[in-house]
């Protein structure tokens, strides 16, 4: 049995996701990271790329995908991607 657990008593902001590797027989590849680390507010931050790409992201994954978040503060309407 599997449980997540926030043992420090703050808020916590859990984001699970399973992806399907871009081919079978991979050593698989995943990560954690503290969501303050990356400056997301009003802009993309880029969190997850794949083990192949040359970009740094906290996570790196076996699968073709990019992952990015945003926080938008509530006078703004959008972000652009850049």
């Amino acid at each position: 049995r599997h449980s997540e657990h926030n043992i420090h008593g703050d808020p916590l902001r859990f984001i699970q996701m399973w992806l399907t590797p871009k081919k079978t027989g991979l050593k698989p590849n995943y990560g954690s990271m503290c969501g303050s680390k990356i400056d997301t507010k009003n802009k993309w931050g880029h969190l997850v790329s794949s083990a192949d790409e040359r970009v740094e992201t906290p996570v790196k994954i076996q699968c073709d995908a990019n992952i990015f978040v945003s926080q938008i503060s509530s006078d703004k309407d959008s972000v652009d991607f850049k």
